[in-house]
């Protein structure tokens, strides 16, 4: 599939927007213009950029949503929702036709805290209480539109809580949105990295790709109503759900999670870690291979020592990974072992990521990267000159990938990885952020 451009590739990346022309978000528009089509597109923020830059993800999505027809339908799967924009959009949506359901985790629905899960049921209401936006209800299973978190203490699949005090508990980690049509487009897929927050706007790096393909968006739409049965029925969830699938009409590729461990192995057995499997499918041995990762949390040993492996046999590998306390689970999101392992393997770039930005009232902030993302090029699979981008909401972590509704999609196509260097390259460059 061709990857439109509207813009200069250096310009697209010093604004942190997409390298497609899509139109952006339509202030209320209700009708999409005669030629609005949507193509493939990667979009990046920038949280020590502008408000357009820090917004870019976010603004992307709803431009998706505000360009949806009446009578077509919205399918959603987020873990942390604060964002009123997007409400706002999501419930404009419903006003005007289009069907929208959502399934969040439960850590949404947290009111006082921001969280939005009330407000899209329930619908937005004035000063006065009067409702002056009708919610979604949460008629799952004969509505047209509803919203369902996933049941307290587990994700809506994922059951499993991997130390036994409820402490790591699976959650619903998914970041994506399924159009069954924007303008003209049909099957529309959005896949991000960002939770729908002011932090992971303004404070994070952050990804997105959007994907028009007709297998893939089934693909995720088959995965929706496992989420939404297991998650809305007396289902107990599952410990074990892994499940893979090719597109049938495009060069895509998605895991969703999670995956268990083989009998008697402990959870960090890597023969069944799926990033290391990717991994080993490179073969660096005509020296022209090379890997780039970009990762919120790392803590798996065994991956970084796969990277390490692909190094010492001629790969070039370069690795950024936020380097700072996750405010969740009290613990640093780049793991001190995985930390020694990256450090002293040679790796032709590795770069614990923390740094500050200031805005324009002089206050100053931490900043980071939230993306998750492997690039891949080489020969791969046996196939020479592979350009492929793996993203999505996986971390690097035990839980993404043993206890998670995660989703981790593949994306073969060069001029999306190309851009995806681009914008490693351009957080590499940050000196303030990741050291060498």
């Amino acid at each position: 599939m061709r990857l439109r451009r509207t813009m200069t590739t250096a310009a697209a990346l010093a604004l942190g927007v997409s390298l497609l022309g899509a139109p952006g978000a339509l202030a209320g528009a209700t009708v999409p213009p005669a030629n609005d089509e949507v193509g493939l597109t990667a979009t990046f923020n920038t949280p020590n950029g502008s408000a357009t830059a820090q917004n870019a993800i976010r603004d992307h999505l709803v431009s998706l949503i505000q360009r949806t027809p009446a009578g077509e339908e919205i399918k959603g799967s987020v873990f942390l929702f604060t964002d009123d924009v997007v409400r706002n959009a999501l419930l404009d949506a419903k006003a005007r036709g289009v069907k929208v359901k959502l399934i969040l985790d439960e850590e949404s629905d947290n009111t006082d805290g921001g969280g939005e899960f009330e407000h899209l049921r329930d619908g937005v209401k004035d000063a006065a209480g009067n409702v002056v936006k009708a919610g979604l209800g949460s008629d799952v299973f004969t509505a047209d539109s509803w919203v369902m978190t996933c049941p307290k203490g587990r994700g809506c699949i994922g059951s499993r809580d991997l130390d036994g005090t409820g402490a790591a508990h699976a959650i619903n980690h998914n970041k994506f949105f399924l159009f069954s049509r924007v303008g003209l487009t049909p099957n529309v897929v959005f896949q991000s990295s960002a939770n729908l927050t002011t932090t992971q706007r303004v404070d994070y790096y952050n990804n997105a790709v959007t994907v028009p393909d007709a297998g893939l968006h089934k693909n995720y739409a088959e995965y929706f109503e496992d989420l939404k049965f297991h998650g809305g029925t007396t289902s107990d969830g599952l410990d074990h759900y892994y499940r893979t699938a090719d597109s049938t009409t495009g060069p895509y590729k998605t895991y969703f999670f999670p995956r268990k461990e083989r009998t008697g192995q402990p959870v960090n057995d890597p023969d069944t870690d799926t990033v290391i499997s990717l991994i080993s499918n490179l073969d660096c041995s005509d020296g022209a291979g090379r890997i780039r990762v970009a990762m919120f949390a790392f803590t798996r040993d065994e991956v970084a020592a796969a990277l390490v492996k692909k190094k010492q046999e001629k790969c070039r590998v370069e690795v950024l990974a936020t380097d700072e306390v996750d405010a969740k689970t009290g613990k640093r999101t780049l793991d001190t072992d995985v930390r020694q392992v990256l450090d002293e393997g040679g790796l032709d770039r590795f770069s614990a990521c923390t740094g500050t930005a200031t805005d324009s009232k002089g206050v100053v902030r931490p900043i980071g990267i939230h993306s998750k993302y492997m690039l891949i090029e080489g020969r791969y699979l046996d196939a020479p000159g592979q350009k492929i981008v793996f993203t999505g909401s996986h971390n690097y972590t035990v839980p993404n990938l043993r206890a998670n509704d995660e989703t981790l999609l593949k994306v073969r196509n060069a001029m999306v990885h190309d851009a995806f260097v681009a914008n490693f390259e351009a957080m590499k460059a940050d000196a303030t952020m990741c050291r060498v």
